[in-house]
């Protein structure tokens, strides 16, 4: 089975643990799947990343601005943002293996691991865009 078609069986998987609701199950899918994701995100046409990028250009032209990626993952949408001329940015996920992933990229200033919408965040600033 090629890595393409592997990815496309493993993300209908966690489509199918997501509609069950069972947070810890997705969060273990993208820990166990985080490399394949990574390796697969460019071939499987998404766009939101681009748009994401396009977005946060035209509100914060400003490339000293302090960035929260929100659900950063594998870091697709942080390296973009680098890649922008955006220096300061921190990632937040509740995947431990795609934060792995995302911090081998030196892209990011910190890595939070936490699940947005249950726990605060301990961070010294909230200077976030």
């Amino acid at each position: 089975m090629t890595d393409k078609k592997l990815y496309i069986k493993e993300r209908d998987t966690l489509f199918e643990i997501m509609k069950s609701g069972n947070t810890e199950e997705v969060i273990r899918w993208y820990d166990e799947n985080a490399t394949l994701y990574d390796e697969q995100f460019n071939s499987c046409g998404f766009v939101y990343h681009l748009t994401t990028v396009e977005t946060v250009c035209k509100v914060a032209p400003d490339k000293k601005a302090v960035i929260l990626d929100v659900g950063a993952g594998s870091g697709v949408i942080g390296k973009l943002l680098r890649d922008h001329g955006y220096c300061t940015i921190d990632a937040v996920d509740a995947s431990e293996g795609m934060l792995k992933i995302a911090g081998q990229k030196n892209i990011y200033r910190s890595l939070i691991c936490a699940k947005i919408g249950t726990e605060l965040i301990q961070e010294e600033t909230c200077e976030y865009l």
